[in-house]
């Protein structure tokens, strides 16, 4: 499914709600174009699962990997400066899996077998600060869960962006 944000601020929002949802074990793979909301998105899942919404999420770029600690931790993985996967793998992709949730942003540099996993989100820049996040799960749990947050953004009475398009279907591998 998709949905529009239309600020920087309904980005936030709409990543805190999933990141109340989000936990042990899962994995959020982000792509989309420079400035097209994907550090912010990540804001939004930090606060949602450490609860603080003064935190200061920086995308990683320069370190590949920021931790952040919460309920559960969040580990916050960019791909974009990533010299192969071997330097993914070796700052403990896994393990940072089995502690808590994982957010990559650039998540379409790593093969489409790592990726499986992930429950994707695109963005697309649609205008000076609207976005479509476009939204898929690549596993049951994952479709899951996106049934439980598209009815959570839909009862959420404007405060995150709005879901726009056909009623969830999950990914047809499934």
């Amino acid at each position: 499914f998709e949905v529009d944000s239309s600020s920087p601020e309904e980005t936030v929002a709409t990543g805190r709600m999933l990141g109340r949802m989000l936990g042990r074990g899962d994995v959020v793979g982000l792509s989309g174009d420079f400035g097209a909301g994907k550090t912010c998105f990540t804001r939004g899942i930090a606060s949602g699962i450490l609860g603080d919404d003064r935190l200061f999420v920086t995308s990683p770029s320069f370190v590949l990997l920021n931790r952040y600690e919460g309920r559960i931790p969040l580990f916050h993985f960019d791909c974009y400066r990533l010299k192969g996967m071997d330097e993914f793998l070796d700052a403990g992709f896994y393990d940072c899996v089995a502690e808590g949730t994982v957010v990559v942003e650039w998540a379409d540099a790593l093969p489409a077998a790592l990726t499986d996993g992930f429950l994707s989100i695109r963005f697309t820049v649609q205008g000076e600060e609207k976005r479509r996040l476009t939204f898929q799960a690549t596993t049951t749990p994952h479709a899951e869960l996106l049934k439980a947050f598209r009815k959570e953004l839909k009862d959420s009475s404007g405060v995150a962006g709005r879901v726009i398009g056909e009623p969830f279907r999950s990914n047809p591998r499934l």
